[in-house]
């Protein structure tokens, strides 16, 4: 774990400098290389290369959603300029494989879908889970594992241990998750107990959530293993993540790069890609770097590996 720390996670001010600094970033597309920065050295793949669609190989590029706010899969660095993180690191990687320059831009996650769908993007890396409902709409190449998480005010965290003791709580969650429709199913089981529901506050960006968690207006926000444990560790002990005991099924699974639903020769030029990753060690490396080790690496890639 680097010790650098992030805005969004040390203290009120900090976190709201973060938000409008994600925000007045979207949109902007700044171009991936050829290399991340966990001294990972990748050189093209022939037998990967091979496998890529022509006009991919044609246009040498593929452009790639990631929504900037979701340390420490994806967020901007201090000069709001960077993008940064593991999803960025794994993406400027597999382009080195497959020999090609990724796009990276930023993009509201809950446009990502759509705009795959509708051609404005070739992929997505941004810590997307493949859900079956996902896969109706675009495929996946599963390079990750993770699952909920809660983030909570350090004084908190023996206070809201499960899911059933967020009933009557109001929740931040960031819109256009799976993690919305978890909180929509747990706040049925709270009042089919006879207990109050759980008021679900969507925002934007997790960035925003944070603030909401930080100022009071939220009890918990709902994230993942690997995000909630993230913001945690850099915040100076202000939060902790807690995964709930009582999890339901299907709240575990995997993390996805989403692309095309008829891009069937391009998820096997990208799971070849992140193969050779896992085998080579760099794969491990950028994992380790941004300590997802414990929560999220996966042995190998599968294509629309969801169970639920």
């Amino acid at each position: 774990m680097r010790n650098r720390r992030i805005g969004i996670a040390v203290a009120l001010t900090a976190v709201a400098a973060s938000v409008l600094s994600a925000c007045s970033s979207s949109g902007s597309s700044p171009s991936g290389g050829d290399k991340g920065t966990s001294g990972v050295s990748v050189h093209a793949d022939a037998a990967a290369r091979n496998l890529l669609p022509a006009a991919v190989k044609s246009s040498g590029k593929l452009t790639v959603a990631t929504d900037a706010s979701y340390p420490p899969f994806e967020f901007y660095a201090s000069d709001n300029k960077t993008l940064e993180g593991a999803d960025i690191e794994l993406a400027k990687a597999i382009g080195s494989e497959l020999g090609i320059t990724m796009d990276l831009q930023n993009a509201s996650f809950d446009g990502i879908v759509t705009g795959i769908a509708a051609g404005k993007y070739d992929l997505a890396m941004s810590g997307m889970a493949d859900r079956l409902d996902r896969e109706k709409q675009v495929s996946f190449v599963d390079y990750a594992a993770n699952g909920d998480a809660f983030l909570v005010l350090t004084p908190d965290k023996a206070t809201y241990p499960t899911w059933a003791s967020l009933c009557g709580l109001n929740v931040a969650v960031q819109s256009g998750t799976t993690m919305v429709s978890d909180v929509q199913a747990q706040s049925a089981k709270c009042t089919s107990s006879g207990k109050k529901g759980i008021t679900a506050s969507d925002y934007q960006t997790q960035n925003q959530g944070v603030l909401a968690l930080t100022s009071g207006r939220s009890k918990v926000l709902i994230s993942t293993g690997g995000s909630a444990a993230y913001i945690a560790s850099q915040s100076n002990g202000q939060f902790a993540s807690l995964t709930p005991s009582d999890n339901p099924p299907g709240t575990t699974g995997k993390l996805g790069i989403a692309l095309g639903k008829d891009q069937t020769q391009l998820a096997k030029a990208l799971q070849a890609a992140v193969s050779q990753l896992i085998t080579d060690g760099s794969y491990q490396k950028i994992m380790t770097k941004w300590g997802l080790t414990q929560c999220c690496t996966v042995t190998q890639p599968s294509i629309n590996g969801a169970v639920s």
